[in-house]
């Protein structure tokens, strides 16, 4: 078992991904090309630090959109989960919740998914408007991350 953590540094381009979104579209990172993305990664849906995390973001959202920024949460949930979370938690639409599942092929480039637990890590990556990694941190549970580290990453 090992999490990779640190299998993409600050530096490198980020890989693109094609996940669904809450109501079973395909989103890719690439869709955000010429923006700035924070994707935080997360153990799963209705889980306490979890909708903590994501509701403090949501909170901040007007200074996400102030920044060109997006937020995309990625779980290894259903679509149809995480779109019943972010409708639980009414999330802002500068955020969007991204389902991993069944293949967690997300989780895995970036060094969140943990084999081990079949879920991801608490992994927070900043991502510049070129698609490069500008900020990389893994939050061990039950350690909260915190979002302002990330939003002061956007610059």
């Amino acid at each position: 078992f090992k999490v990779g953590i640190m299998s993409l540094n600050v530096g490198d381009l980020a890989p693109d991904f094609d996940l669904l979104n809450g109501a079973g579209d395909t989103v890719r990172l690439s869709d955000f090309k010429g923006q700035k993305v924070i994707v935080v990664f997360y153990p799963l849906a209705f889980s306490g630090i979890c909708q903590n995390e994501l509701t403090d973001y949501n909170a901040k959202a007007d200074r996400i959109k102030a920044a060109g920024a997006r937020v995309l949460g990625v779980s290894v949930d259903s679509f149809f989960a995480v779109g019943a979370f972010a409708d639980a938690i009414g999330l802002d639409d500068s955020i969007t919740l991204l389902s991993d599942f069944p293949d967690h092929a997300a989780g895995e480039a970036y060094g969140a998914y943990n084999s081990e637990t079949g879920f991801n890590e608490r992994v927070t990556v900043v991502i510049d408007e070129d698609g490069q990694i500008v900020y990389k941190v893994h939050n061990p549970a039950p350690d909260r991350r915190d979002e302002e580290e990330a939003l002061a990453a956007l610059g």
